[in-house]
């Protein structure tokens, strides 16, 4: 069985309701009809640019979020730290994330263990030969 498209012209989504898409049907409830009102643009075009909200549609696109919308966003998640310390810990803490990390290997296998610790000494023993 074929899926119908919707009525509207150069739309080709599948039909939700009263053969809309949903986006023509959510806007033919809100406004009596499925063309936009004078002077508005499709909300997807719409970025508020320096803003939180703006950042998250920004990102979305194929050349990642622009300067002005990675500042919004590193004072907002600043702001949202200090109103919720206690989620900010668990979230962003890397000391914390470490702790995890170790208590995750110390319920390993010990012979997975020593191997892994072993790997690891030989590439700090590799390191250190290098900057000597």
């Amino acid at each position: 069985m074929t899926k119908k498209v919707c009525s509207v012209d150069d739309c080709s989504t599948t039909t939700t309701a009263r053969g809309l898409c949903r986006k023509h049907y959510m806007r033919w409830t809100r406004t009596g009809g499925t063309d936009l009102l004078p002077g508005q643009t499709p909300r997807s075009r719409q970025i508020e640019h320096g803003t939180y909200g703006g950042y998250q549609q920004c990102k979305k696109r194929p050349e990642g979020p622009c300067d002005p919308c990675r500042v919004a966003c590193r004072e907002y998640m600043g702001q949202w730290r200090e109103r919720n310390p206690d989620k900010a810990a668990r979230h962003g803490d890397r000391a914390d994330a470490r702790s995890r990390a170790a208590t995750r290997l110390a319920r390993m296998h010990p012979a997975v263990f020593r191997a892994l610790v072993a790997e690891e000494m030989a590439k700090g023993r590799e390191r250190q030969a290098g900057a000597a």
